[in-house]
């Protein structure tokens, strides 16, 4: 009887960890917490830039591609349209006037009977107008897009300059003076004078988007789209003080560091 309590007992003490470790599975480690994104977490996002290359690498690689005895002449389309329209005069109706007659006469050895048929024909045109997509981006902005390409060692070039230009080199009597076709004219002056064309668009609300075609064959080269944000390494901004302490802030963007921006981005797509 002893025996059979003293079992009972030792059954009772080794029960519990014995039902611990075959009762059920355990319990898996929970993961740990993930601090929830905030609004401010994505402006910061947003404003960290989209280029990782440093823009003294991307110069370099640039030069090396394009020395300076072979520098890339490129005109600047600012919100302009490079459409396929080939001529300014435009057909929206034709006049056609025709007119038929005969003739009747008399020879010596027997009548004769001759007759005679015209037809004309008028077409009535009227000049397109060349309307730009889109207000032009702010000065600032094209001067810093400007200024570096030409810190690249690209030629940017003007494009109204280049149209008068070959303008007056064609006052020889070659192109048409009573109605010249301003479309021909440019297309005339892109291929002499420039190896790319680089059409930028849009605004700081909805980005920039920058397509460069060559100028010569009509290949796309490179499209880019950026916001024009700068990476934060090359703004890092200063340390100030708040009601917090010492809060790092952020050298406020320029409009000419959006343009310098874009067009390093554009010499980052070009540069093989």
């Amino acid at each position: 009887m002893r025996q059979s309590i003293l079992a009972i007992a030792t059954t009772c003490l080794i029960a519990p960890s014995t039902f611990a470790a075959t009762d059920h599975a355990e319990t898996p480690m929970m993961a740990a917490p993930v601090k929830p994104v905030t609004s401010e977490d994505r402006r910061i996002e947003a404003e960290a830039g989209e280029r990782s290359e440093s823009s003294d690498a991307i110069i370099a690689r640039f030069r090396q591609a394009y020395p300076a005895s072979q520098p890339l002449s490129a005109a600047i389309f600012w919100n302009r349209k490079f459409n396929g329209q080939v001529s300014d005069w435009m057909s929206s109706r034709r006049t056609v006037v025709s007119s038929a007659g005969s003739i009747n006469g008399k020879i010596p050895e027997g009548a004769v009977t001759l007759q005679g048929e015209g037809t004309a024909a008028a077409q009535v045109e009227y000049r397109s107008a060349h309307a730009n997509s889109g207000q032009a981006p702010a000065f600032e902005i094209q001067a810093g897009f400007i200024r570096q390409l030409q810190q690249a060692g690209a030629r940017p070039m003007d494009r109204n300059a280049l149209m008068r230009l070959t303008d007056n080199a064609l006052e020889d009597g070659t192109f048409s003076r009573l109605s010249p076709d301003n479309s021909r004219l440019e297309m005339h002056a892109l291929a002499k004078h420039t190896d790319l064309m680089i059409q930028l668009e849009g605004s700081g609300v909805s980005g920039y988007r920058i397509t460069v075609i060559d100028i010569k064959s009509g290949e796309i080269r490179t499209m880019v789209s950026a916001s024009g944000l700068p990476p934060e390494s090359e703004h890092p901004g200063r340390w100030v003080t708040s009601s917090n302490g010492f809060e790092k802030q952020r050298e406020p963007i320029t409009l000419e560091d959006v343009g310098q921006e874009l067009a390093l981005q554009t010499l980052q797509a070009l540069a093989p």
